[in-house]
């Protein structure tokens, strides 16, 4: 073999001539290892892993301390996704190490041998040495930044990242990543820092633009998270920073820009039936439930074979409150044969809330069998037992649901709600004090556990829970009524009435007029009280309480005559009553005078 030739081949290049004279020649070669590994170079280089994997193979077996052509293997070997090939990349990139200590690309590739198989530290262990070989390296300070992030060791991924600030051409993408490990920290206000830091430098990455809008966001600034976003759509058209700067811009009422970016996707791919439906979706996010129903309607309408469109929509009923048309969906969908548990478990919660009350037993049933669901479906069937005062078999479900899935919010919260209804208020309470702070509760949710601390006289937890209910849905009526009744208790009458006024205005109930007339009475507000009692007196004219309050009023506000009837028509029901007979001898004072 003329080895010049050879050479000159591979100095240009030129590897399928290479490997061609070398296949040309192997006859003629023998076992001459530096051919073969030049075959292997070749072998390499147009993507003939395996050939090359078997050439070196026979060089290493041959030759023991070539320390070049066991990392080659070594690397071959990496591409594998076999975990056993993985660990003999491994291996060889240790003996590499072993033969030569100061090789800097064997250490390199052995740590991202590491990463894959996510022993970041062992990639700690080599940090010292590597460093001492090439400090300047920033590939190597990223490297170790990920091993100590991933080890949840944050504080040490920032200060290794810090460190190569001075020596990375590309300052603003390390800028970043700090302010990515501080993201990841929730140090909001630094990784902002950062993030803007990156940006000086340059101010053309969508991704720097997004990250601090993401970070505003997450700190609740939505006006400056709008603006970054914007820039971050501006420079790129990512679905992704899409959808944020939409959520960002409904934060601020920008209902219409949000809409608008959304509906670009829509125009720009008018066939991509994909963004029509992330448009839905959208739609569906914000409460637009028309808008998106409209849209899945006509993707349904085309794809009529496409039962997960259809289970979409059937959910997007569900929410709308069509439950028929989402039950004659979800049953068109089982009859098709496309149906799981968890569509079988929406389908019985959906017979459940339509009063079909036997069908939703008997899935229910079934669905106790199937280990995934069994919990709920016990959980849901001790609904409809309590609806129909089966008391002894809802408890014996909600045992059960609570025993397969004793951390489960919706499991927890309707057993506690049991017990409550039940009136033991001490155990609703324990299984209520599992939920706060561990779970995302609605204000529905804290509204329930505040009503029942109230029903233990627990009134300072209760106004704690309450307000944080209150920030969720500050018009939730449940939630203002109960935190009404705790300033009512406190004493705070001025404080208590402000919220009922509320409450009353959105829902002018009974209950909500009864205590917002104790509290004007208590105000020494008369006139304001006496209507309220008035009507809640025509509902229920017997209630001597009420008729109590009414006589009251009506002395106060000088009406003796009037006032007198009511204390007379309460005496004929209770002769007893001392308080009646007590403002009747104020009354006929009056009177007399």
């Amino acid at each position: 073999m003329d080895k010049t030739k050879l050479v000159n081949l591979i100095t240009a290049n030129d590897w399928a001539a290479a490997k061609e004279y070398i296949v040309s020649e192997l006859e003629n070669v023998g076992n001459d290892l530096e051919i073969i590994k030049y075959l292997g170079l070749c072998n390499i280089n147009l993507g003939c892993f395996q050939d090359a994997i078997y050439n070196y193979e026979t060089v290493v077996k041959e030759d023991t301390e070539d320390a070049l052509s066991i990392y080659y293997l070594a690397t071959l070997y990496m591409d594998s996704e076999s975990i056993k090939v993985l660990l003999k990349a491994v291996d060889l990139f240790k003996k590499v190490i072993e033969l030569r200590e100061d090789y800097i690309d064997a250490y390199k590739m052995l740590c991202i041998c590491y990463v894959r198989l996510r022993k970041f530290d062992l990639i700690i262990e080599l940090k010292d040495k590597m460093l001492s070989l090439s400090n300047d390296d920033v590939s190597l300070y990223e490297l170790f930044a990920t091993a100590y992030f991933e080890l949840k060791m944050v504080d040490d991924a920032i200060q290794i990242l810090e460190q190569a600030v001075e020596i990375s051409e590309q300052k603003d993408l390390v800028f970043f990543k700090i302010g990515v490990f501080y993201f990841n920290k929730n140090d909001i206000k630094t990784s902002i820092e950062y993030f803007k830091k990156a940006i000086e430098i340059d101010n053309n990455q969508a991704e720097y633009f997004y990250h601090i809008g993401l970070a505003y966001y997450t700190s609740e600034k939505f006006v400056e998270a709008e603006e970054y976003l914007k820039e971050a759509i501006k420079l790129s058209d990512n679905k992704i920073y899409m959808i944020l700067y939409s959520n960002a811009a409904l934060k601020i009422n920008k209902n219409e820009e949000a809409i608008d970016v959304l509906k670009k996707l829509v125009a720009s791919n008018p066939n991509n039936e994909n963004h029509k439906y992330n448009l839905a979706c959208a739609y569906e996010g914000i409460g637009k439930l028309d808008e998106a129903v409209q849209i899945i309607e006509k993707l349904v309408t085309f794809n009529l074979n496409s039962n997960p469109l259809k289970l979409h929509l059937a959910k997007l009923y569900a929410k709308k409150g069509m439950l028929e048309s989402a039950k004659i969906l979800y049953s068109d969908l089982i009859n098709m044969n496309f149906v799981n548990v968890d569509i079988l478990y929406e389908f019985a919660v959906l017979c459940a809330q339509t009063n079909e009350t036997d069908r939703a037993e008997e899935l229910f049933k079934k669905l106790i069998l199937d280990e995934k669901k069994a919990a709920m479906a016990h959980k849901d069937l001790a609904i409809i037992y309590l609806g129909r005062k089966f008391f002894d078999r809802a408890s014996e479900h909600f045992e059960k649901a609570y025993k397969l899935q004793p951390d489960n919010l919706f499991v927890i919260y309707e057993y506690a709600n049991y017990f409550h209804l039940m009136a033991d208020f001490t155990k609703a309470q324990e299984l209520y004090d599992k939920l706060l702070g561990k779970y995302n509760l609605t204000a529905t949710m804290l509204g329930s556990i505040a009503l029942n601390c109230i029903s233990l006289n627990q009134i300072d937890k209760a106004k704690e829970i309450l307000q944080e209910a209150i920030q969720l849905e500050p018009q939730n009526v449940n939630v203002l009524f109960y935190l009404a009744q705790v300033y009512f208790i406190k004493k705070n009458f001025e404080t208590s009435k402000q919220l009922l006024e509320d409450a009353y205005t959105l829902l002018a109930s009974p209950e909500i007029a009864n205590l917002l007339a104790q509290v004007y009475y208590e105000l020494k507000n008369y006139k304001k009280a006496l209507p309220l009692f008035l009507v809640i007196n025509q509902t229920n004219p017997a209630n001597s309480l009420i008729m109590m309050c009414i006589a009251k009023c009506l002395f106060e506000l000088e009406k003796y005559s009037e006032a007198k009837v009511y204390v007379d028509d309460l005496l004929t029901l209770l002769p007893e009553h001392e308080e009646a007979v007590e403002l009747l001898e104020k009354i006929n004072a009056k009177l007399e005078a």
